[in-house]
């Protein structure tokens, strides 16, 4: 064999042992205790291995003896992203206990093309004291860019408190996570978390904003599919000279601003704002079961999706709103969506008791103000309270569907009762629309009463549209509406519909994919296609929601439910995530962790975490081997073969 092919045999040789071992690199990181866990944090920490898959093979108890002394710090920052892999692969991780005064802040803080899988974070406690910004706030994630999460579950309390002097913001705070980017994916997620921001100052400090706080995400520029958030809002303003602006508040989703998909959106969880104690606010605006600010040149869609939670508002004590209460909306706020199939049954409830209000507009059972975008096969069945005791200048543009309405409808109804009380202007208030200025089309005013009291007298309130110069075709109200109706030139009753007719299937227009009918009794009033546990029905004198998913009642009152009712009815459910196989119930050893019966685990391993490689994985890896074993016999054989020729050669 010449000198030359005994280098590239030697070569060729090398090289595919290279590539052999190199398959190796792209190895999980099996977690397999405590003590390994704390290890692959504290190299996180380091600014180590970020990019690196890690696999959570047992339960986490954060409350165990492997964490004595340690303090948990959000993985990732601004200047060293989280952009690896973390699969919980369905354990959980639980009493994890965050306290920060820093932007980005969950047990991720910031990430960049990061896939996080299966992550159940239990019982956590976030703690967020600020003297300045507070910003990308999260039980899951604080900043998320691009990357995936799904099947991720969070539960816990997210405390934010401000009582510095300090002329700051918070903003984009969110159950699963504070801020998400475009080009992200979330999808079978859900968050259970009450969210608690607090601005208590004796020295009248100044806040410039409170804004995109959601249950489950506050800013979000991506799609989401199949996700939930089911804990409450609360923000407490009591003693601040001046809060420039609390909005873009979402029981699922605060802001989004460049496009998006919510496709089985589920929001449970109220949202309370109490404004006390002469604090001064200028705005309040755009706070919605769902979402607060749907707002984009591009094209947001809403379907099958709801909201059940109810929006509560108190202004008292000599507090004061400079500007205006608008925008607030039982299931979006302000929006020019696309939205099908979906409904809301949260109150709204707004009391400014001895209180300073400028003005409250823009208020609707399901959308607050529609300003583009369209409305197909949707109702509310909400409750408006508006009571109004102090000094303000007028209230308008109330609807028990849409407030002020600048889009088209098809296909919807509402069933809420309306009550206004104590200003000296009320006007534009329908029991379908406040104000209307595009299109109506099939669609039902099926309120129970609608009561607006003023000095002097309400204007342009009636029973399906208070005002405007949209156009209109086939809207009907109930002809048992009750309440006082103040009619202009431009309001509108709509045709009068009877109990019987109501229930009618030939008044509703539409197909069996859009809507679906009562099938426990003669009552048709319809719900959406997808919805089945909440059913519409009534009788001669009110509308209910009627819970027949079990027992299979009808009319006959043994299950009505008032339509208040908040018991959490989630379409498409989120997928349960994987259960570790834990088939020896006497304390089975899960990857060298021992899990008792309530699911606590023991450490029976070491702190050095393990290579883990997946079925996947090691198959294209063999697969790889096989192929590269067979090129390396290929080439042997060749220089064999080669040897031979030439020693035949040189015998000759």
């Amino acid at each position: 064999m010449t000198n030359i092919s005994k280098s590239i045999l030697l070569t060729s040789i090398v090289l595919i042992l290279f590539l052999c071992m190199s398959g190796t690199a792209a190895a999980e990181v099996s977690i397999e205790n405590p003590n390994e866990f704390r290890t692959v944090l504290e190299d996180m920490y380091a600014g180590n291995n970020l990019s690196e898959i890690y696999r959570l093979n047992c339960n986490i108890n954060m409350n165990d003896i492997a964490f004595n002394g340690f303090t948990f710090k959000p993985i990732g920052t601004d200047n060293k992203k989280f952009t690896g892999k973390f699969d919980g692969n369905g354990f959980t991780i639980s009493n994890l206990v965050i306290e920060s005064n820093s932007n980005n802040t969950g047990f991720f803080g910031v990430t960049d093309g990061a896939t996080l899988t299966n992550i159940e974070l239990k019982d956590v406690t976030l703690n967020f004291e600020t003297d300045g910004e507070c910003e990308n706030i999260g039980i899951l994630a604080g900043s998320v860019t691009e990357g995936t999460i799904e099947g991720c579950h969070v539960d816990g309390k997210i405390t934010i408190v401000d009582k510095q002097n300090a002329d700051d913001t918070i903003s984009n705070i969110g159950g699963l996570a504070g801020y998400i980017s475009k080009d992200a994916t979330v999808k079978d997620s859900s968050s259970d978390v009450e969210i608690k921001i607090t601005i208590d100052d004796p020295d009248d400090m100044k806040i410039n904003n409170i804004e995109k706080i959601g249950g489950l995400v506050g800013f979000m520029n991506s799609s989401i599919e199949n996700c939930s958030a089911i804990g409450d809002i609360v923000i407490d303003v009591t003693q601040s000279n001046t809060t420039s602006c609390i909005k873009l508040i979402g029981g699922l989703i605060g802001n989004n601003e460049d496009g998006i998909l919510i496709n089985g959106g589920f929001a449970a969880g109220d949202i309370v704002i109490n404004i006390n104690e002469n604090a001064k606010i200028k705005q309040l605006t755009r706070v919605g079961g769902l979402a607060g600010y749907l707002d984009t040149m591009n094209t947001v869609i809403i379907e099958n999706s709801s909201a059940i939670g109810d929006i509560s508002i108190t202004v008292n004590n000599n507090a004061e709103i400079q500007s205006d209460i608008s925008n607030i909306g039982g299931l979006i706020a302000y929006s020019r969506a696309e939205i099908t199939n979906s409904y809301s049954t949260g109150n709204i409830l707004i009391d400014g008791k001895n209180a300073k209000i400028k003005q409250a507009s823009g208020i609707g059972g399901f959308i607050g103000s529609a300003s583009g975008g369209k409305t197909d096969n949707c109702f509310a069945a909400g409750n408006i309270l508006i009571k109004v005791y102090g000094d303000t200048d007028k209230i308008y543009d109330i609807g028990g569907f849409n407030g002020y309405h600048y889009s088209e409808m098809n296909k919807c109804y509402t069933t809420g009762e309306i009550e206004i009380t104590g200003s000296k202007n009320i006007n534009s208030v329908g029991g379908l629309v406040g104000r209307n200025f595009k299109s109506i089309v099939d669609s039902y005013a099926l309120n129970e009463k609608i009561t607006v009291t003023a000095t002097p007298d309400p204007t342009d309130v009636g029973k399906a549209i208070g005002s405007g110069t949209g156009t209109i075709t086939s809207v009907y109200s109930w002809e048992g509406m009750e309440g006082n109706f103040y009619k202009g030139t431009k309001t509108i009753d709509g045709d009068p519909i009877a109990a019987s007719d109501v229930w009618n299937e030939t008044y509703w227009i539409g197909s069996s994919t859009d809507w679906t009918l009562n099938t426990y009794n003669n009552f048709k009033l319809p719900i959406p296609a997808w919805q089945t546990k909440k059913i519409v029905v009534a009788d001669a004198i009110h509308l209910k929601i009627d819970d027949n998913s079990n027992s299979g009642n009808g009319i006959d009152g043994t299950t009505d439910v008032d339509p208040t009712d908040n018991t959490p009815n989630t379409p498409n459910t989120p997928n349960t995530p994987n259960t570790p196989n834990t088939s020896n119930t006497t304390n089975p050893v899960v990857n060298n962790t021992t899990v008792d019966d309530s699911g606590k685990t023991t450490s029976v391993g070491t702190g050095s975490a393990t290579s883990y490689e997946s079925d996947a994985f090691l198959y294209s890896k063999l697969l790889i081997a096989i192929v590269l074993i067979g090129l390396l016999l290929f080439i042997i054989i060749f220089f064999l073969y080669k040897r031979r020729k030439d020693e035949e050669e040189e015998n000759q």
